[in-house]
């Protein structure tokens, strides 16, 4: 997950469409990424498969909300860009 909030927000939380979420460090000027796994993630559809036979679900995201360091929330907002 990649994305960006307002400088000064230490922490990103995104909620997927399952209701599960993921809080990610925030870099001083509000940039984030962030590795995103869910159990049950099908990365092959056959055991002898290819690498290029990958077949990854990543999870939607629906809502973003920053936090400052002192867990004040900075902003929050709907989905403002894809995983």
């Amino acid at each position: 997950m990649i994305g960006h909030v307002p400088a000064g927000a230490a922490t990103a939380i995104v909620t997927f469409i399952d209701g599960s979420s993921s809080d990610i460090g925030v870099q001083a000027d509000g940039h984030f990424l962030g590795l995103v796994s869910r159990p049950g993630i099908n990365t092959f559809n056959d055991p002898e498969a290819s690498i290029s036979d990958l077949d990854v679900l990543f999870p939607e995201p629906a809502h973003v909300a920053a936090f400052a360091a002192g867990g004040t929330l900075v902003a929050e907002d709907g989905v403002l860009w894809g995983p």
